[in-house]
Protein backbone atom coordinates (compact mmCIF):
# COMPACT_ATOMS: atom_id res chain seq x y z
CA UNK A 1 0.00 0.00 0.00
CA UNK A 2 1.19 3.35 -0.55
CA UNK A 3 1.81 5.92 2.02
CA UNK A 4 0.50 9.20 1.72
CA UNK A 5 2.47 12.23 2.25
CA UNK A 6 0.60 13.81 5.27
CA UNK A 7 2.07 17.51 6.03
CA UNK A 8 2.81 17.84 9.34
CA UNK A 9 0.34 20.70 9.72
CA UNK A 10 -2.14 18.68 9.01
CA UNK A 11 -2.43 16.06 11.58
CA UNK A 12 -5.74 15.85 12.27
CA UNK A 13 -5.89 14.39 8.18
CA UNK A 14 -4.20 11.56 9.17
CA UNK A 15 -7.25 10.03 10.40
CA UNK A 16 -8.61 10.20 6.60
CA UNK A 17 -5.73 8.41 5.67
CA UNK A 18 -6.38 5.81 2.99
CA UNK A 19 -7.34 2.23 4.38
CA UNK A 20 -7.00 -0.97 3.03
CA UNK A 21 -9.94 -0.49 0.70
CA UNK A 22 -8.58 2.32 -0.99
CA UNK A 23 -5.40 1.17 -2.61
CA UNK A 24 -4.97 4.27 -4.67
CA UNK A 25 -5.98 7.81 -5.48
CA UNK A 26 -8.04 6.43 -8.40
CA UNK A 27 -9.77 4.38 -5.78
CA UNK A 28 -10.24 7.60 -3.50
CA UNK A 29 -11.77 9.10 -7.04
CA UNK A 30 -14.31 6.52 -7.71
CA UNK A 31 -15.33 6.63 -3.94
CA UNK A 32 -16.13 10.10 -4.79
CA UNK A 33 -18.18 9.88 -7.79
CA UNK A 34 -20.45 7.14 -6.44
CA UNK A 35 -21.00 8.80 -3.39
CA UNK A 36 -22.16 12.30 -5.36
CA UNK A 37 -25.33 12.61 -4.79
CA UNK A 38 -24.64 12.41 -1.00
CA UNK A 39 -20.93 13.03 -0.35
CA UNK A 40 -18.66 12.98 2.82
CA UNK A 41 -16.08 16.25 2.89
CA UNK A 42 -13.87 13.96 4.37
CA UNK A 43 -13.71 12.00 0.59
CA UNK A 44 -11.76 14.63 -0.53
CA UNK A 45 -9.13 15.39 2.31
CA UNK A 46 -8.93 11.32 1.85
CA UNK A 47 -7.42 11.89 -1.88
CA UNK A 48 -5.23 14.83 -1.67
CA UNK A 49 -3.60 13.22 1.30
CA UNK A 50 -1.45 10.65 -1.17
CA UNK A 51 -0.24 13.80 -1.67
CA UNK A 52 0.93 12.91 -5.48
CA UNK A 53 0.80 13.68 -9.00
CA UNK A 54 -2.10 11.80 -9.52
CA UNK A 55 -4.43 12.76 -6.68
CA UNK A 56 -3.82 16.30 -7.49
CA UNK A 57 -4.59 15.86 -11.43
CA UNK A 58 -8.22 13.66 -9.65
CA UNK A 59 -9.19 16.31 -6.92
CA UNK A 60 -8.43 19.44 -9.84
CA UNK A 61 -10.93 16.81 -11.98
CA UNK A 62 -13.32 16.26 -8.86
CA UNK A 63 -14.61 19.95 -9.50
CA UNK A 64 -16.41 19.16 -12.62
CA UNK A 65 -18.35 17.20 -10.73
CA UNK A 66 -20.12 19.53 -8.68
CA UNK A 67 -22.16 22.40 -9.06
CA UNK A 68 -23.06 24.08 -5.24
CA UNK A 69 -20.86 26.33 -4.13
CA UNK A 70 -20.28 24.44 -1.12
CA UNK A 71 -19.30 21.85 -2.07
CA UNK A 72 -16.84 22.90 -4.38
CA UNK A 73 -15.63 25.29 -1.69
CA UNK A 74 -14.83 21.97 0.68
CA UNK A 75 -13.28 20.96 -2.78
CA UNK A 76 -10.84 23.41 -2.90
CA UNK A 77 -10.26 23.40 0.24
CA UNK A 78 -8.78 19.65 0.79
CA UNK A 79 -5.75 21.21 -1.93
CA UNK A 80 -4.38 22.15 1.71
CA UNK A 81 -2.92 18.87 1.76
CA UNK A 82 -0.17 19.84 -0.27
CA UNK A 83 1.07 23.13 1.38
CA UNK A 84 4.48 22.89 2.42
CA UNK A 85 4.85 19.88 -0.20
CA UNK A 86 6.78 19.41 -4.02
CA UNK A 87 3.34 20.00 -5.32
CA UNK A 88 2.49 23.07 -3.99
CA UNK A 89 3.54 25.26 -6.74
CA UNK A 90 1.30 23.41 -8.95
CA UNK A 91 -1.87 23.79 -6.21
CA UNK A 92 -1.61 27.30 -6.20
CA UNK A 93 -1.22 27.49 -9.71
CA UNK A 94 -4.32 26.12 -10.35
CA UNK A 95 -6.50 27.47 -7.76
CA UNK A 96 -5.13 30.70 -9.51
CA UNK A 97 -6.73 29.86 -12.27
CA UNK A 98 -9.94 28.62 -10.94
CA UNK A 99 -10.51 32.08 -8.95
CA UNK A 100 -10.40 33.65 -12.16
CA UNK A 101 -12.91 31.26 -13.56
CA UNK A 102 -16.75 32.71 -15.23
CA UNK A 103 -18.92 31.33 -12.54
CA UNK A 104 -19.02 32.68 -9.21
CA UNK A 105 -19.46 29.65 -7.36
CA UNK A 106 -16.42 27.75 -8.57
CA UNK A 107 -13.69 31.15 -8.42
CA UNK A 108 -15.60 31.82 -5.07
CA UNK A 109 -14.17 28.10 -3.97
CA UNK A 110 -11.16 28.34 -5.55
CA UNK A 111 -10.39 32.11 -3.55
CA UNK A 112 -11.45 30.25 -0.08
CA UNK A 113 -8.70 26.91 -1.15
CA UNK A 114 -6.19 29.63 -2.23
CA UNK A 115 -6.38 31.69 1.08
CA UNK A 116 -5.40 28.71 2.79
CA UNK A 117 -1.84 28.80 1.38
CA UNK A 118 -1.61 32.20 3.00
CA UNK A 119 2.39 33.50 2.56
CA UNK A 120 2.96 30.70 -0.28
CA UNK A 121 0.43 32.24 -2.26
CA UNK A 122 0.57 36.40 -1.42
CA UNK A 123 1.42 36.88 -5.53
CA UNK A 124 -1.52 35.29 -6.36
CA UNK A 125 -4.04 36.59 -3.66
CA UNK A 126 -2.74 40.28 -4.22
CA UNK A 127 -3.40 40.42 -7.98
CA UNK A 128 -7.10 39.01 -6.99
CA UNK A 129 -7.21 41.74 -4.50
CA UNK A 130 -6.21 44.34 -7.28
CA UNK A 131 -7.83 42.80 -10.00
CA UNK A 132 -10.77 40.16 -9.22
CA UNK A 133 -14.35 41.89 -9.98
CA UNK A 134 -15.91 39.58 -7.51
CA UNK A 135 -16.36 41.55 -4.30
CA UNK A 136 -16.22 37.84 -2.13
CA UNK A 137 -13.13 36.90 -4.30
CA UNK A 138 -11.33 39.60 -3.12
CA UNK A 139 -12.40 39.21 0.14
CA UNK A 140 -11.46 35.73 0.98
CA UNK A 141 -8.17 36.58 -0.74
CA UNK A 142 -6.81 39.66 1.32
CA UNK A 143 -7.72 37.71 4.35
CA UNK A 144 -4.51 36.32 4.17
CA UNK A 145 -2.65 39.24 3.22
CA UNK A 146 -3.83 41.76 6.17
CA UNK A 147 -1.27 40.85 9.18
CA UNK A 148 1.76 41.47 6.59
CA UNK A 149 -0.50 44.79 5.62
CA UNK A 150 -1.00 45.80 8.99
CA UNK A 151 2.35 45.38 9.58
CA UNK A 152 3.65 47.28 6.96
CA UNK A 153 1.44 50.38 7.98
CA UNK A 154 1.11 52.46 4.54
CA UNK A 155 -2.39 54.18 3.35
CA UNK A 156 -2.35 51.78 0.48
CA UNK A 157 -2.45 48.79 2.69
CA UNK A 158 -4.69 50.03 4.75
CA UNK A 159 -7.31 50.77 2.01
CA UNK A 160 -6.77 47.58 0.34
CA UNK A 161 -8.10 46.03 3.96
CA UNK A 162 -10.83 48.83 3.53
CA UNK A 163 -12.22 48.40 0.50
CA UNK A 164 -11.97 44.35 0.41
CA UNK A 165 -12.12 42.92 3.89
CA UNK A 166 -15.27 41.70 5.49
CA UNK A 167 -16.45 40.08 8.35
CA UNK A 168 -16.25 35.88 8.25
CA UNK A 169 -15.02 36.02 4.46
CA UNK A 170 -11.68 38.06 5.31
CA UNK A 171 -11.34 37.19 9.07
CA UNK A 172 -13.07 37.28 12.07
CA UNK A 173 -14.45 40.78 13.84
CA UNK A 174 -11.73 40.44 16.54
CA UNK A 175 -8.90 39.76 14.13
CA UNK A 176 -9.86 42.37 11.42
CA UNK A 177 -10.07 45.51 14.08
CA UNK A 178 -6.85 43.89 15.21
CA UNK A 179 -5.24 44.77 11.74
CA UNK A 180 -7.24 47.78 11.34
CA UNK A 181 -5.92 49.21 14.81
CA UNK A 182 -2.78 48.96 13.96
CA UNK A 183 -2.79 51.75 11.26
CA UNK A 184 -1.58 54.77 13.21
CA UNK A 185 -1.17 58.36 11.91
CA UNK A 186 -2.87 61.13 10.22
CA UNK A 187 -3.09 60.08 6.96
CA UNK A 188 -4.42 56.58 7.81
CA UNK A 189 -6.63 58.06 10.46
CA UNK A 190 -7.89 59.98 7.99
CA UNK A 191 -8.49 57.23 5.94
CA UNK A 192 -11.05 55.75 8.57
CA UNK A 193 -12.78 58.85 9.23
CA UNK A 194 -13.45 58.75 5.61
CA UNK A 195 -14.60 55.14 5.71
CA UNK A 196 -17.08 55.45 8.46
CA UNK A 197 -18.50 59.31 7.27
CA UNK A 198 -19.12 57.40 3.86
CA UNK A 199 -22.94 56.70 3.94
CA UNK A 200 -22.47 53.68 1.40
CA UNK A 201 -20.09 52.18 3.15
CA UNK A 202 -20.69 48.61 4.61
CA UNK A 203 -21.97 49.33 8.31
CA UNK A 204 -20.29 45.48 9.79
CA UNK A 205 -17.07 47.60 8.45
CA UNK A 206 -17.62 50.68 10.52
CA UNK A 207 -17.79 48.52 13.24
CA UNK A 208 -14.65 47.85 12.86
CA UNK A 209 -13.18 51.16 12.54
CA UNK A 210 -15.32 51.93 15.26
CA UNK A 211 -13.58 49.48 17.21
CA UNK A 212 -9.85 50.44 16.03
CA UNK A 213 -10.32 54.04 17.09
CA UNK A 214 -12.76 54.47 19.68
CA UNK A 215 -9.76 53.97 22.50
CA UNK A 216 -7.26 56.06 20.90
CA UNK A 217 -6.45 60.04 21.91
CA UNK A 218 -5.39 61.34 18.71
CA UNK A 219 -7.43 65.04 17.50
CA UNK A 220 -10.47 64.42 15.57
CA UNK A 221 -11.47 61.03 16.58
CA UNK A 222 -14.51 62.55 18.95
CA UNK A 223 -16.01 64.11 15.73
CA UNK A 224 -15.79 61.13 13.18
CA UNK A 225 -17.78 58.91 15.83
CA UNK A 226 -20.30 61.73 15.45
CA UNK A 227 -20.13 61.96 11.94
CA UNK A 228 -20.71 57.96 11.65
CA UNK A 229 -23.43 58.19 14.15
CA UNK A 230 -24.87 60.54 11.77
CA UNK A 231 -24.53 58.57 8.19
CA UNK A 232 -25.29 54.98 9.49
CA UNK A 233 -27.69 52.31 10.50
CA UNK A 234 -28.65 50.90 14.12
CA UNK A 235 -25.88 48.70 14.17
CA UNK A 236 -22.97 51.78 14.06
CA UNK A 237 -25.44 54.16 15.55
CA UNK A 238 -25.44 52.00 18.87
CA UNK A 239 -21.59 51.46 19.03
CA UNK A 240 -20.63 55.23 18.01
CA UNK A 241 -22.55 56.56 20.97
CA UNK A 242 -21.27 54.19 23.15
CA UNK A 243 -18.09 54.79 22.14
CA UNK A 244 -18.77 58.50 22.38
CA UNK A 245 -20.01 58.08 25.62
CA UNK A 246 -16.80 55.95 27.43
CA UNK A 247 -15.08 59.30 26.18
CA UNK A 248 -17.55 61.52 28.05
CA UNK A 249 -18.16 63.53 25.25
CA UNK A 250 -20.47 65.75 24.83
CA UNK A 251 -20.43 66.48 20.77
CA UNK A 252 -23.59 63.75 20.22
CA UNK A 253 -26.59 65.44 22.37
CA UNK A 254 -28.45 66.53 19.44
CA UNK A 255 -28.20 63.57 17.62
CA UNK A 256 -29.38 61.96 20.64
CA UNK A 257 -32.60 63.65 20.68
CA UNK A 258 -33.20 62.60 17.60
CA UNK A 259 -32.32 58.92 17.78
CA UNK A 260 -34.91 59.11 21.30
CA UNK A 261 -37.75 58.78 17.85
CA UNK A 262 -35.46 56.09 16.22
CA UNK A 263 -36.89 52.87 14.51
CA UNK A 264 -34.62 50.49 16.43
CA UNK A 265 -35.94 49.83 20.21
CA UNK A 266 -32.49 49.15 21.13
CA UNK A 267 -31.38 52.79 19.56
CA UNK A 268 -34.53 54.80 21.32
CA UNK A 269 -33.74 52.99 25.21
CA UNK A 270 -29.47 53.61 24.88
CA UNK A 271 -30.54 57.57 23.47
CA UNK A 272 -32.60 58.02 26.89
CA UNK A 273 -30.16 56.67 29.02
CA UNK A 274 -27.18 58.37 27.19
CA UNK A 275 -28.81 61.22 27.08
CA UNK A 276 -29.33 61.23 31.06
CA UNK A 277 -25.71 60.49 31.84
CA UNK A 278 -25.20 63.82 29.74
CA UNK A 279 -27.59 65.99 31.37
CA UNK A 280 -27.28 64.83 34.86
CA UNK A 281 -30.17 66.17 37.58
CA UNK A 282 -30.75 69.00 34.91
CA UNK A 283 -34.06 70.28 36.13
CA UNK A 284 -35.66 70.59 32.59
CA UNK A 285 -34.35 67.53 31.78
CA UNK A 286 -35.49 65.50 35.09
CA UNK A 287 -38.83 67.47 34.03
CA UNK A 288 -38.27 65.74 30.86
CA UNK A 289 -37.83 62.25 32.05
CA UNK A 290 -40.88 62.02 34.13
CA UNK A 291 -42.83 62.32 30.78
CA UNK A 292 -41.07 59.97 29.40
CA UNK A 293 -41.79 57.62 32.45
CA UNK A 294 -45.48 57.69 30.46
CA UNK A 295 -44.81 57.63 26.88
CA UNK A 296 -46.40 54.76 24.27
CA UNK A 297 -43.05 53.63 23.50
CA UNK A 298 -42.01 50.89 25.93
CA UNK A 299 -38.57 50.96 25.01
CA UNK A 300 -38.55 54.61 25.99
CA UNK A 301 -39.95 54.43 29.46
CA UNK A 302 -37.18 51.30 30.06
CA UNK A 303 -34.55 54.26 29.32
CA UNK A 304 -36.52 56.06 31.74
CA UNK A 305 -36.60 53.86 34.28
CA UNK A 306 -32.57 53.60 33.94
CA UNK A 307 -32.07 57.28 34.46
CA UNK A 308 -34.62 57.71 36.67
CA UNK A 309 -32.68 54.65 39.26
CA UNK A 310 -29.33 56.85 38.39
CA UNK A 311 -30.67 60.24 40.47
CA UNK A 312 -31.92 58.86 43.00
CA UNK A 313 -34.06 61.40 44.42
CA UNK A 314 -36.89 60.71 46.16
CA UNK A 315 -39.22 61.97 43.16
CA UNK A 316 -37.45 59.61 40.65
CA UNK A 317 -37.55 56.67 42.93
CA UNK A 318 -41.51 56.98 43.54
CA UNK A 319 -41.92 57.54 39.68
CA UNK A 320 -39.92 53.57 39.56
CA UNK A 321 -41.76 51.81 42.31
CA UNK A 322 -44.98 53.14 41.58
CA UNK A 323 -44.92 53.61 38.08
CA UNK A 324 -42.44 51.09 36.04
CA UNK A 325 -41.91 48.66 38.29
CA UNK A 326 -45.72 47.74 37.52
CA UNK A 327 -45.59 49.14 33.97
CA UNK A 328 -47.73 46.86 31.35
CA UNK A 329 -45.28 46.03 29.34
CA UNK A 330 -43.31 43.46 31.01
CA UNK A 331 -39.79 44.45 29.59
CA UNK A 332 -40.76 48.02 31.59
CA UNK A 333 -40.98 45.56 34.56
CA UNK A 334 -37.99 43.51 33.92
CA UNK A 335 -36.15 46.99 33.35
CA UNK A 336 -36.93 48.61 36.69
CA UNK A 337 -36.51 45.14 38.61
CA UNK A 338 -33.25 45.15 37.51
CA UNK A 339 -32.48 49.12 38.70
CA UNK A 340 -33.91 48.64 41.82
CA UNK A 341 -32.09 45.39 42.86
CA UNK A 342 -28.67 47.02 41.81
CA UNK A 343 -29.22 50.06 44.00
CA UNK A 344 -30.05 47.76 46.63
CA UNK A 345 -32.03 49.95 49.03
CA UNK A 346 -34.32 49.42 52.24
CA UNK A 347 -37.43 51.74 50.75
CA UNK A 348 -37.65 49.30 47.52
CA UNK A 349 -38.24 45.93 50.02
CA UNK A 350 -42.12 47.00 50.02
CA UNK A 351 -42.55 47.43 46.55
CA UNK A 352 -40.76 44.24 46.11
CA UNK A 353 -42.67 42.25 48.31
CA UNK A 354 -45.88 43.41 45.95
CA UNK A 355 -44.54 42.23 43.18
CA UNK A 356 -44.30 38.72 44.04
CA UNK A 357 -47.77 37.18 43.85
CA UNK A 358 -48.13 39.74 40.95
CA UNK A 359 -45.60 38.47 38.35
CA UNK A 360 -45.21 34.72 36.98
CA UNK A 361 -42.41 32.74 35.40
CA UNK A 362 -39.01 34.11 35.24
CA UNK A 363 -39.94 37.29 36.18
CA UNK A 364 -41.43 36.24 39.58
CA UNK A 365 -37.68 34.70 40.24
CA UNK A 366 -36.24 37.60 39.56
CA UNK A 367 -38.25 39.09 42.20
CA UNK A 368 -37.09 36.58 44.61
CA UNK A 369 -33.85 37.01 43.56
CA UNK A 370 -33.84 40.39 44.03
CA UNK A 371 -35.19 40.67 47.42
CA UNK A 372 -32.87 37.87 48.80
CA UNK A 373 -29.50 39.53 47.55
CA UNK A 374 -31.15 43.17 48.97
CA UNK A 375 -31.71 41.33 52.50
CA UNK A 376 -29.59 38.74 51.90
CA UNK A 377 -32.79 36.76 54.07
CA UNK A 378 -34.21 33.12 51.42
CA UNK A 379 -37.78 33.47 53.13
CA UNK A 380 -39.25 30.81 50.17
CA UNK A 381 -41.43 31.90 47.17
CA UNK A 382 -45.23 33.32 48.77
CA UNK A 383 -45.29 36.96 49.27
CA UNK A 384 -47.37 36.53 52.43
CA UNK A 385 -44.11 34.85 54.36
CA UNK A 386 -42.20 38.23 53.22
CA UNK A 387 -44.87 40.34 54.21
CA UNK A 388 -44.97 38.90 57.77
CA UNK A 389 -41.21 38.85 57.94
CA UNK A 390 -40.95 42.60 56.47
CA UNK A 391 -43.72 44.23 59.02
CA UNK A 392 -41.57 42.71 62.23
CA UNK A 393 -38.31 43.60 61.05
CA UNK A 394 -38.64 46.91 59.25
CA UNK A 395 -38.26 49.32 61.61
CA UNK A 396 -34.88 48.12 62.87
CA UNK A 397 -33.61 46.60 59.17
CA UNK A 398 -29.93 47.48 57.70
CA UNK A 399 -29.44 46.45 54.37
CA UNK A 400 -25.98 43.59 54.68
CA UNK A 401 -23.35 44.40 52.25
CA UNK A 402 -23.30 42.83 48.94
CA UNK A 403 -20.63 40.68 49.53
CA UNK A 404 -22.36 38.76 52.31
CA UNK A 405 -25.77 38.37 50.85
CA UNK A 406 -24.38 37.34 47.06
CA UNK A 407 -22.58 34.42 48.99
CA UNK A 408 -25.64 33.42 50.63
CA UNK A 409 -27.40 33.22 47.31
CA UNK A 410 -24.51 31.45 45.59
CA UNK A 411 -24.86 28.52 48.37
CA UNK A 412 -28.30 28.33 48.32
CA UNK A 413 -28.11 28.30 44.00
CA UNK A 414 -25.61 25.42 45.16
CA UNK A 415 -27.56 23.25 47.25
CA UNK A 416 -30.82 23.71 45.81
CA UNK A 417 -32.74 24.92 42.87
CA UNK A 418 -35.68 27.42 42.61
CA UNK A 419 -38.90 26.19 44.06
CA UNK A 420 -40.45 27.57 40.86
CA UNK A 421 -38.26 26.05 38.23
CA UNK A 422 -40.73 24.18 36.01
CA UNK A 423 -38.50 21.70 34.58
CA UNK A 424 -35.35 20.71 32.78
CA UNK A 425 -33.62 20.32 29.83
CA UNK A 426 -30.45 18.27 29.39
CA UNK A 427 -30.60 19.02 33.47
CA UNK A 428 -30.68 22.70 32.41
CA UNK A 429 -33.12 24.25 35.02
CA UNK A 430 -36.00 26.63 33.05
CA UNK A 431 -38.12 29.04 35.27
CA UNK A 432 -40.20 30.67 32.35
CA UNK A 433 -43.74 30.57 31.43
CA UNK A 434 -42.89 32.16 27.88
CA UNK A 435 -39.54 29.91 26.78
CA UNK A 436 -38.71 29.46 23.37
CA UNK A 437 -36.61 26.45 22.17
CA UNK A 438 -34.11 26.97 19.71
CA UNK A 439 -32.30 23.47 18.52
CA UNK A 440 -29.82 22.73 15.64
CA UNK A 441 -30.55 20.24 13.28
CA UNK A 442 -27.64 20.35 11.14
CA UNK A 443 -25.98 17.83 9.24
CA UNK A 444 -23.53 17.31 12.23
CA UNK A 445 -26.52 15.92 14.50
CA UNK A 446 -27.95 12.89 12.62
CA UNK A 447 -27.49 10.13 14.41
CA UNK A 448 -27.03 9.87 18.57
CA UNK A 449 -27.08 14.04 18.70
CA UNK A 450 -30.52 13.91 17.59
CA UNK A 451 -31.82 11.06 19.40
CA UNK A 452 -31.01 12.92 22.46
CA UNK A 453 -32.15 16.37 21.47
CA UNK A 454 -35.43 14.75 20.45
CA UNK A 455 -36.05 12.72 23.67
CA UNK A 456 -35.06 15.47 25.55
CA UNK A 457 -37.70 18.13 23.97
CA UNK A 458 -40.06 15.26 24.47
CA UNK A 459 -39.40 15.19 27.92
CA UNK A 460 -39.96 18.71 28.90
CA UNK A 461 -42.66 19.45 26.26
CA UNK A 462 -44.32 16.18 28.25
CA UNK A 463 -43.75 17.94 31.76
CA UNK A 464 -44.29 22.03 31.03
CA UNK A 465 -47.28 23.44 32.68
CA UNK A 466 -50.70 23.48 30.84
CA UNK A 467 -51.62 27.29 29.69
CA UNK A 468 -47.77 28.49 29.90
CA UNK A 469 -46.93 29.82 26.78
CA UNK A 470 -44.06 28.11 24.73
CA UNK A 471 -42.64 27.55 21.22
CA UNK A 472 -40.00 25.68 19.31
CA UNK A 473 -38.00 26.70 16.57
CA UNK A 474 -35.83 24.00 14.68
CA UNK A 475 -32.96 25.22 12.16
CA UNK A 476 -29.96 24.18 9.81
CA UNK A 477 -29.49 26.00 6.76
CA UNK A 478 -32.92 27.29 7.52
CA UNK A 479 -35.18 28.04 10.28
CA UNK A 480 -38.36 25.98 10.28
CA UNK A 481 -40.65 27.05 13.09
CA UNK A 482 -43.75 25.54 15.01
CA UNK A 483 -45.52 27.68 15.52
CA UNK A 484 -45.53 31.92 14.01
CA UNK A 485 -44.89 32.60 18.13
CA UNK A 486 -45.67 31.26 21.42
CA UNK A 487 -49.12 29.45 22.04
CA UNK A 488 -50.37 27.99 25.60
CA UNK A 489 -49.73 24.94 26.30
CA UNK A 490 -52.61 22.56 26.39
CA UNK A 491 -53.20 18.98 25.71
CA UNK A 492 -54.31 19.13 22.46
CA UNK A 493 -50.59 21.78 21.77
CA UNK A 494 -48.48 19.72 23.59
CA UNK A 495 -49.59 16.44 21.59
CA UNK A 496 -48.87 18.49 17.97
CA UNK A 497 -45.34 19.64 19.68
CA UNK A 498 -44.42 15.87 20.46
CA UNK A 499 -45.57 14.88 16.95
CA UNK A 500 -43.47 17.60 15.30
CA UNK A 501 -40.07 16.85 17.15
CA UNK A 502 -41.07 13.20 16.43
CA UNK A 503 -40.88 13.97 12.61
CA UNK A 504 -37.76 16.19 12.76
CA UNK A 505 -34.56 14.74 10.46
CA UNK A 506 -31.28 16.18 10.54
CA UNK A 507 -29.72 18.04 7.67
CA UNK A 508 -28.17 21.21 6.27
CA UNK A 509 -25.65 23.66 7.90
CA UNK A 510 -26.05 25.93 11.57
CA UNK A 511 -27.48 29.02 10.87
CA UNK A 512 -27.88 29.80 14.47
CA UNK A 513 -28.15 33.93 14.04
CA UNK A 514 -31.08 33.56 12.01
CA UNK A 515 -32.94 31.25 14.03
CA UNK A 516 -32.22 33.68 17.26
CA UNK A 517 -32.94 36.72 15.45
CA UNK A 518 -36.62 34.56 14.45
CA UNK A 519 -36.86 34.25 18.08
CA UNK A 520 -36.18 37.28 19.26
CA UNK A 521 -39.18 38.57 16.87
CA UNK A 522 -41.62 37.50 19.31
CA UNK A 523 -42.15 40.08 21.79
CA UNK A 524 -43.52 38.11 24.54
CA UNK A 525 -40.28 35.31 24.84
CA UNK A 526 -38.02 36.23 28.09
CA UNK A 527 -36.38 32.81 27.76
CA UNK A 528 -34.59 31.15 24.95
CA UNK A 529 -33.12 27.52 25.31
CA UNK A 530 -30.53 27.08 22.51
CA UNK A 531 -28.95 23.91 21.63
CA UNK A 532 -26.52 23.20 19.00
CA UNK A 533 -23.46 20.98 18.41
CA UNK A 534 -21.37 23.05 15.98
CA UNK A 535 -20.10 26.75 15.04
CA UNK A 536 -22.23 29.19 13.22
CA UNK A 537 -22.30 28.34 9.34
CA UNK A 538 -24.07 29.83 6.50
CA UNK A 539 -26.20 32.06 8.39
CA UNK A 540 -26.70 35.50 7.67
CA UNK A 541 -23.88 36.22 10.10
CA UNK A 542 -21.03 33.58 10.44
CA UNK A 543 -18.57 35.85 12.66
CA UNK A 544 -19.36 34.77 16.30
CA UNK A 545 -18.51 37.91 17.59
CA UNK A 546 -20.63 39.62 15.36
CA UNK A 547 -23.68 37.82 16.53
CA UNK A 548 -23.09 38.52 20.25
CA UNK A 549 -22.48 42.00 18.92
CA UNK A 550 -25.74 42.10 17.25
CA UNK A 551 -27.66 40.07 20.10
CA UNK A 552 -26.15 41.94 22.99
CA UNK A 553 -27.83 45.26 21.08
CA UNK A 554 -30.72 43.48 20.79
CA UNK A 555 -31.32 41.94 24.31
CA UNK A 556 -30.46 45.47 25.71
CA UNK A 557 -34.21 46.14 25.44
CA UNK A 558 -35.42 42.92 25.69
CA UNK A 559 -33.65 41.27 28.26
CA UNK A 560 -34.31 37.62 26.96
CA UNK A 561 -32.36 34.93 29.17
CA UNK A 562 -30.61 32.69 27.11
CA UNK A 563 -29.69 29.60 28.41
CA UNK A 564 -26.76 27.66 26.08
CA UNK A 565 -27.02 23.27 25.62
CA UNK A 566 -23.55 22.44 23.94
CA UNK A 567 -23.45 18.43 22.50
CA UNK A 568 -19.97 19.42 21.15
CA UNK A 569 -17.40 20.85 23.33
CA UNK A 570 -17.55 24.77 24.87
CA UNK A 571 -17.52 27.11 21.90
CA UNK A 572 -16.99 30.35 23.62
CA UNK A 573 -20.12 32.03 21.74
CA UNK A 574 -22.15 29.48 23.78
CA UNK A 575 -20.59 30.60 26.53
CA UNK A 576 -20.89 33.98 25.71
CA UNK A 577 -24.32 34.38 24.92
CA UNK A 578 -25.20 32.73 27.96
CA UNK A 579 -23.53 35.09 30.19
CA UNK A 580 -24.56 37.84 28.67
CA UNK A 581 -28.14 37.78 29.07
CA UNK A 582 -27.94 36.02 32.59
CA UNK A 583 -28.34 32.28 31.41
CA UNK A 584 -26.66 28.82 32.08
CA UNK A 585 -24.57 27.53 29.85
CA UNK A 586 -24.53 23.47 29.79
CA UNK A 587 -21.93 20.84 27.87
CA UNK A 588 -23.84 17.62 27.07
CA UNK A 589 -21.45 15.54 25.52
Amino acid sequence: MRVPLLPLALGAVCLLAPTPAAQSAKDAYRAIEESKQSIDPRLFKQLTAYGDEESLKLISRTLNLFQAEGTLRQVCLAFESYRGGALEGEAIAFLAKEAGSGRAERRRAAAAGLARFADAARKELGRLVDKSKDEIVRARAVGPLMARLAEEGSPAGLEAILDNARFGLSGKREKIIGHLSSFVGAENEQLLFDRLGDKKYPDLMKVAIVGAIAGRESIGIAQALLVGLKNSGPTVQFVCIEALDARESTLHVKELGKLVKAPDRALRRLAVTSLSRLMGADPAWVKKLTSMAKHKDAATRQGAAVALASLRTPAALEILYEQLLVDPARAVRTEALQEIANLRRKDSIAPLIARIAAETGRLRQDVLTGLRLITGEDLGTTGERWRRWWTNEEAGFFVPPYAEALAKEKARVKKKGEGITRTAFFGLEVASDRVCFVLDVSGSMKGERMGRAKEELSRFVAAYPAEDLFNILFFSTDVYPWQDGLVEMSEKTRAEAEKYVARQKADGSTAVYDALELAFEDERVDTIVLLTDGNPQQGTIDDPAEIRAEIKRWNSARHVRIHCVSLNGEPPLLRQLAADSGGTFRVAN
